[in-house]
């Protein structure tokens, strides 16, 4: 007698991948781990980025680049062929990129004040959205939010220019460069001098 052995595998593999759910500052290298179960094993894991050329292999990086030229949303279209000549269907993920820091404006008056002057500071983020603003006023303790309030009391005792140094941080943890305003309060009134002629 002789024996024969006829293995079927009508299974497709299944591939997963590691791709972060946030944003990233940096590169992002994504691994695709592919699985065929009890059947005849992967032969090969493909893909593509943003519908580029396909390309072989289980390591996908995404770049990000200095220059910010790569910032944005990225697809990874991936899937894996077995021994038995299955392929899979296709599976996608997403790799999101900012390497731009935010951007913040604010109201601060040109003219002195002699009332409580509220500066307005306004953050912007196209990609992944602001996170936080901090500020501090005249170098003193870091605070978090967008309306800095610089007090005019009675007393005048906060009376002269004030720095407001400003910054806000986005989702992806970029950080903007130290802003500045200047608030002057002045609470005391001109003095007018009489003269009278001879």
């Amino acid at each position: 007698d002789r024996t024969a052995i006829v293995r079927i595998d009508t299974t497709n593999p299944s591939t997963t991948d590691d791709a972060p759910a946030g944003w990233s500052k940096a590169a992002v290298t994504v691994a695709l781990t592919g699985g065929d179960g009890a059947g005849s094993g992967v032969a090969t894991t493909t893909y593509e980025v943003d519908g580029g050329a396909t390309q072989t292999g289980t390591t996908v990086g995404v770049a990000a680049p200095a220059d910010h030229s790569n910032d944005g949303t990225h697809t990874i279209t991936y899937r894996s062929t077995d021994g038995a000549g299955n392929v899979e269907a296709d599976r996608t993920a997403t790799v999101r990129i900012d390497t731009t820091a935010p951007s913040t404006t604010d109201d601060a008056p040109a003219a002195p004040s002699s009332d409580d002057v509220v500066v307005t500071l306004g953050p912007t983020d196209a990609a992944s959205g602001v996170a936080s603003t901090t500020y501090e006023v005249d170098g003193g303790a870091t605070r978090t939010g967008t309306a800095v309030t610089v007090p005019a009391p009675a007393d005048h005792s906060n009376d002269g220019d004030h720095t407001i140094t400003y910054r806000s941080t986005d989702a992806a943890g970029n950080v903007e460069a130290d802003r500045t305003a200047t608030v002057q309060i002045d609470t005391i009134g001109p003095t007018v001098v009489v003269t009278s002629s001879p």
